[in-house]
């Protein structure tokens, strides 16, 4: 090996996901990219005076794993809830695939848009499609 890695990580479980060599010990890296894995003798041996060490504390490793990190359940319940305030939805209809592009009258007075906010929270829960559900804000 050419490159002294900048990082060693060593007292880990590392889970490689390599059939010939499925867990060790430790891991080198340089430039954000994997050098070398092994036991700890042996990749610490890879180290410069520069190099970082990180210990591990027996904490399972997976190198290489990228994470979108997205809360799952958070993003299956932000698909089933719609959003629409009364001025842009004052019924189910106007949200409709096909009426989307319309926008709501404007210069209503209070008392029709209270009107407005009954009338689409009346009408999503009665229309919506299963599991959806219509998020209407409180009268003001």
């Amino acid at each position: 090996m050419h490159q002294k890695p900048d990082l060693v990580i060593v007292n880990a479980e590392v889970v490689t996901m390599d059939t010939s060599q499925p867990s060790a010990e430790a891991v080198a890296v340089s430039q954000e990219r994997i050098l070398a894995v092994g036991d700890n003798k042996d990749i610490q041996a890879l180290a410069g005076p520069n190099t970082q060490e990180i210990d591990g504390h027996g904490l399972t490793l997976l190198p290489g794993f990228m994470d979108s990190h997205i809360h799952l359940l958070s993003l299956a319940r932000t698909t089933q809830e719609l959003d629409f305030p009364p001025a842009e939805a004052p019924s189910v209809a106007a949200i409709s695939p096909t009426t989307l592009s319309t926008t709501a009258p404007s210069g209503s007075d209070s008392s029709t848009n209270s009107a407005r906010r009954t009338t689409a929270a009346t009408e999503s829960q009665t229309s919506a499609p299963s599991g959806a559900r219509a998020i209407v804000p409180a009268a003001s």
